[in-house]
């Protein structure tokens, strides 16, 4: 009562004027006197931790802002402590998702559609993550799957997320039609119908079989049954010319809404020259060309959704106009879709045309970034190193020193040419040029350039310089996907987290046979160049040059494989910190190999073989396979080209006298500061794609696995 009295009081007449105490003021004479201990300062005398006495809840709100480092530390306090952490679910999905470089989307926490349903638990999250780590860490997946095509493969594709986008190209090369496999449905393929099927469904399931219903119009017991080689689901999403193909799955007979939920096909009034996908915001960007004069043509993008095929609801403008002519149908294009980013990427336009990247804001139509090339580089291609940065690998000619005819500069054969990364920034879309919508596009400024390991060329023998590719997925996203609506990736990679993936295509004219390199650096490594987003770097124009980051200071935080690897005609062969390739053997064996770069995992790999040794009275001498899983810790080195030494796509050379000549002008060692994590399993494709649920296996040369005695086929392998 005496304390609610005194807050009447104070509300009533107001707080007590302050008095003035000399003695606050007066200078302290002698030592400093310690400050009293309070009560929740001195341990209890019984020896009890009132920390404990809080509640379950405070606590584990307490300890979920801990990093990984101290929560660990926090296990060896106490018994009571150490048990109360193993025991919380969602501290423990949060400490598994930070050292897996993982955040948790909140948008897979929200109430599904159906009231029946409810959320999932972070227990039940956390248990299908481990599984998911445990099962890509030794490529056993949970189920493999088969997709079976009829349609025609074209020349465009892409994948992404579950997504796969293929074009059906006409006989006169153009193409209007788009064929979009939704893999994400891929668990629903496995519901089973009532208990009234008929003798041969039942017999069906039961074997593991596929019975194919007899299309429209043919004669009775038409079905074929066909035994399903390793017991896997298989689904016909073609047509034949008599009509639509059902195909049981396990038994079960897939509906009409079923099958256009795993393929949807549209055709479009105009040829389409390119496109991208970003399923996550359920965006289709087609590319299209119209012809203003005899030599000149006007690039239109068009924004679509993916769901529908309409204009994107969130998209101010439904067609962004490039800002330049191009001089052919099917220009040279690159794109990256990154948040309310849209980039592209305009090469090899002919002489007397620069290369040059342009990015919109998609979402308002804004025209807000631009990158020249320079007059002697050439842009091969670019990718989203964080939201408002990119990479670019380039090309660039010189004068050979050496050349002995100075006058004659249109010579190829006295050029040389040198590889290099070029490192561009920007600042974030939604500050470059706020509130100005007309305002001029903003020119990314050059932040750094690094140099890669030089090659032999000699354009008088037909060794022209290698082409350079670059790759990483998922895009550095800021947001979370938030398709499909009935199910949004739970777990979603932190932005700048992953590896980046340079793929070299080389030629040599002598052998015919064209040697290929993979290069693998963490995104972080290219990252730790580049200034702060709001940096005035970004935002005034400096005449300095970039630094140069040299060769010998860049390797060892890089793996060059090659050069017997295969050359993929598909490039979605990475995904996060994982790669995947195909290895043929002499014999014509194929083996899928899976690479995790990932630093903690690593670690955690080479920690718990130390153990393991320690354990055995043993010692640990480094790479090793133990249970499938290789870890590979030492540097690794490609020969010159003048050694008659190959390598194989994993550690250390291999001696082989048929080996290809590795074309490159050095001994290149790298590595040493890269170890990676190495399993493979055997398999029938020689193509490979890659998300984080599942691997796609398809065919390199027509974009589909064939069958001995079946229609073409696509095997989904799902973590």
């Amino acid at each position: 009562m005496d304390v609610l009295a005194s807050i009447i009081t104070y509300r009533i007449s107001g707080p007590a004027a302050p008095t003035f105490d000399p003695a606050i003021f007066a200078p302290a004479v002698g030592r400093a006197q310690p400050r009293p201990k309070a009560a929740y300062d001195a341990p209890p005398a019984d020896g009890s931790c009132r920390l404990l006495d809080m509640p379950e809840e405070v606590l584990v709100r307490v300890f979920s802002e801990l990093d990984s480092e101290d929560f660990a530390r926090c296990f060896r306090l106490c018994r009571a402590l150490h048990d109360l952490l193993a025991s919380s679910s969602l501290l423990n999905l949060q400490q598994t998702l930070a050292l897996n470089h993982l955040l948790l989307n909140p948008r897979a926490l929200l109430p599904p559609a159906d009231p029946a349903l409810a959320p999932p638990s972070s227990a039940a999250l956390l248990s299908a993550l481990r599984e998911r780590l445990t099962r890509a860490r030794n490529l056993a997946p949970r189920a493999a799957r088969v997709v079976r095509f009829s349609e025609p493969d074209g020349r465009l594709y892409e994948y992404l997320e579950g997504v796969l986008l293929r074009g059906v190209e006409e006989p006169s090369g153009a193409v209007h039609e788009l064929a979009v496999y939704d893999l994400r449905q891929a668990d629903e393929w496995e519901d089973v119908d009532d208990d009234d099927d008929d003798e041969e469904q039942s017999r069906a399931r039961t074997t593991g079989t596929r019975v194919e219903q007899p299309a429209a119009g043919a004669a009775p017991g038409a079905g074929t049954e066909r035994a399903g080689s390793d017991g896997r689901a298989a689904l016909n999403v073609g047509s034949s010319n008599e009509g639509p193909v059902v195909e049981q799955v396990d038994g079960t007979q897939l509906s009409v809404e079923r099958e256009k939920a795993v393929k949807r096909t549209h055709r479009f009034d105009y040829a389409i020259c390119e496109f991208a996908v970003d399923p996550g915001q359920d965006l289709l960007v087609l590319a299209e060309t119209r012809q203003t004069t005899r030599r000149t043509f006007k690039l239109h993008f068009h924004l679509l959704a993916l769901s529908t095929f309409e204009p994107h609801p969130l998209a101010a403008q439904p067609v962004l106009d490039f800002p330049d002519h191009v001089s052919r149908r099917r220009p040279s294009l690159g794109f990256q879709i990154c948040d309310d980013g849209f980039y592209v990427l305009y090469h090899n336009a002919g002489a007397n045309v620069r290369d040059r990247v342009h990015g919109w804001q998609w979402t308002t139509g804004r025209h807000a970034v631009v990158a020249q090339g320079f007059g002697t580089w050439s842009f091969e291609s670019m990718v989203l190193l964080t939201p408002s940065s990119f990479i670019i690998p380039a090309v660039q000619a010189h004068l050979d020193p050496a050349s002995v005819v100075a006058d004659e500069l249109d010579n190829a054969i006295d050029l040389s040419f040198t590889h290099h990364l070029l490192l561009y920034a920007f600042p974030p879309l939604a500050a470059a040029g706020a509130g100005a919508p007309s305002a001029p596009p903003h020119t990314a400024t050059h932040v750094a350039t690094i140099d890669l390991p030089s090659f032999r060329v000699d354009l008088g023998a037909d060794i022209p310089p290698p082409r350079i590719g670059v790759r990483t997925d998922p895009p550095p996203r800021r947001t979370f996907p938030a398709h499909p609506r009935t199910g949004p990736a739970p777990f979603v990679p932190a932005p700048e987290s992953g590896i980046l993936v340079l793929p070299f295509y080389c030629q040599n004219g002598h052998t015919g046979a064209d040697p290929h390199y993979i290069m693998v650096t963490l995104k972080h490594t290219l990252a730790r160049l580049l200034p702060s987003p709001d940096s005035p770097l970004l935002r005034l124009a400096f005449p300095r040059p970039a630094p140069v980051v040299p060769w010998a200071q860049f390797a060892p935080d890089v793996r060059l494989f090659g050069p017997n690897l295969e050359s993929s005609g598909w490039v979605c062969f990475v995904y996060h910190h994982h790669w995947v390739n195909i290895r043929v053997t002499r014999d014509g064996d194929a083996f899928m190999q899976l690479y995790d770069f990932d630093p903690l995992r690593v670690r955690k790999e080479r920690h718990d073989r130390r153990v393991r040794a320690a354990r055995a009275d043993d010692t640990w001498d480094g790479p090793e396979t133990l249970n499938g899983v290789r870890l590979v810790t030492d540097p690794h080195t490609v020969p010159a080209s003048a050694g008659a030494t190959g390598t194989a796509p994993g550690p250390g050379p291999v001696p082989d006298p048929d080996a290809l000549d590795t074309l490159l002008a050095h001994d290149t060692t790298t590595g040493a500061r890269l170890p990676y994590l190495l399993v493979e399993r055997r398999t029938d494709a020689d193509v490979a794609l890659i998300d984080g649920e599942r691997i796609v296996a398809v065919n390199r040369a027509d974009g589909i696995v064939l069958d001995d005695d079946g229609p073409p086929e696509l095997e989904i392998l799902e973590f």
